[in-house]
């Protein structure tokens, strides 16, 4: 049952999702998969949200590189790997019953199903299909949703994907696109379109 705190911390979601549904969240379980632009802001809103456990999964390094896109870093974080800095800045003072946990290793076949484990929902903010399809399969096998997730660009996409009763992953994306280096390209041909 939610405390009247509770209550009134949720009181612009409760209407929507009902108190039953941010119960739910409260006891709920969401490993964010990727910690960069998009994943530092998912995690920050699962937590902000009501969720009882945020796991944060991403093995790569902060780099000064990353600081005007991925809101949970600053200067002093430069060179931490990012599951950790961004574990360490959502942690305490969201909720009382926030856990936060950072998990530091390249997602592989072999190790998916730990990094899953007790998870209820998987959210995909990677930036390779690899480890994206790994993980759908992941979910799949633990009959857990899946949210697809993925930013290039200006472009985005996402799905979500329900065991049992939507596409998988990779009847949505059954070839991963290529991957471009050179995004720096797209937003001058965008500035010079919007400038004629």
């Amino acid at each position: 049952m939610l405390t009247s705190e509770e209550k009134e911390q949720f009181i612009r979601q409760i209407p929507i999702l009902g108190e039953d549904g941010q119960e739910k969240l409260k006891h709920a379980a969401v490993l964010v998969a990727g910690a960069g632009g998009l994943g530092t802001s998912i995690a920050l809103h699962c937590a902000f949200a009501g969720f009882g456990t945020v796991r944060i999964a991403d093995c790569d390094r902060i780099e000064r590189s990353n600081l005007n896109r991925q809101t949970l870093y600053r200067l002093h974080d430069i060179g931490k790997i990012k599951a950790d800095a961004a574990a360490e800045r959502i942690r305490g003072g969201v909720t009382p019953y926030l856990k936060v946990e950072a998990v530091n290793m390249t997602i592989t076949p072999d190790n998916v199903l730990k990094i899953t484990e007790d998870m209820d929902i998987i959210i995909d903010a990677m930036d390779n299909y690899d480890a994206r399809y790994i993980l759908a399969d992941a979910a799949e096998e633990r009959g857990i949703p899946f949210i697809h997730g993925a930013i290039d660009g200006f472009y985005g996409q996402v799905a979500t994907i329900i065991p049992g009763r939507s596409a998988c992953l990779r009847c949505i994306v059954p070839h991963p696109p290529p991957r471009e280096k050179s995004l720096h390209s797209r937003p001058r041909q965008a500035l010079s379109a919007a400038s004629r």
